[in-house]
């Protein structure tokens, strides 16, 4: 083989190696870092504070409305289906988190409007009040496609700003726009909410921001 062949081929792999390093990057699993430090029964403890506002020990349907991510998982959370979410109940699902091999999920969220996506639009994931310091907030920005990969905020530890990932948890929404106007209950006064688990890496989180 000529030398001026095998210095082309030479060229061809490092111009490869980049693409090849990019794909890997991609399509890797997030670290497992930052393990829940998360007492399960603290945590309904705290959570109960906020939400059970008659304190007769149950969160109801109505009570959910202002817990809004819990709101979106309450069929699922109200094992005995009565209507109400019991410290016990709440107390395993949390329990859950903290049993999950994974601690940390690769997270899409899919961004429509009116039924329409919606690119440009700034997404963050705010943890509950009772699981700040324990869980951090993500953020991302969808693409033309209407889908934002999230990435842990600023809140973080140090290392671990900006990992493609998000913490297994309760979140409370925000989605805003540079320039359509987003109403309040998508943001500053957010009805929005999710749970994030294992299954969400696969599945992704979809919200239809409905403005008519």
């Amino acid at each position: 083989m000529s030398s001026q062949r095998k210095n082309f081929r030479n060229r061809l792999r490092l111009l490869a190696l980049p693409v090849v390093l990019s794909l890997v990057s991609c399509t890797s699993k997030p670290p497992d870092i930052a393990k829940i430090n998360l007492d399960p029964n603290d945590a309904c403890s705290e959570a109960f504070k906020l939400y059970d506002t008659d304190g007769n020990g149950a969160i109801s349907t109505e009570e959910a409305k202002k817990f809004v991510s819990l709101n979106t998982v309450f069929k699922e959370v109200d094992k005995d289906g009565n209507g109400a979410v019991t410290k016990e109940e709440l107390t395993a699902r949390f329990q859950e988190w903290v049993d999950s091999p994974a601690r940390l999920v690769s997270a899409a969220v899919h961004v429509t409007m009116d039924g329409q996506r919606l690119p440009f639009a700034k997404v963050k994931l705010v943890p509950e009040p009772f699981l700040k310091g324990i869980i951090y907030s993500a953020s991302g920005e969808t693409k033309t496609a209407g889908i934002a990969v999230m990435k842990l905020g600023d809140d973080a530890p140090a290392g671990e700003k900006g990992i493609r990932s998000v913490h297994l948890g309760f979140y409370r929404v925000e989605i805003t726009h540079p320039e359509k106007d987003i109403p309040a209950m998508f943001n500053t006064e957010t009805t929005l909410g999710c749970e994030v688990t294992a299954a969400t890496d696969d599945r992704g989180l979809k919200f239809d921001l409905k403005t008519r």
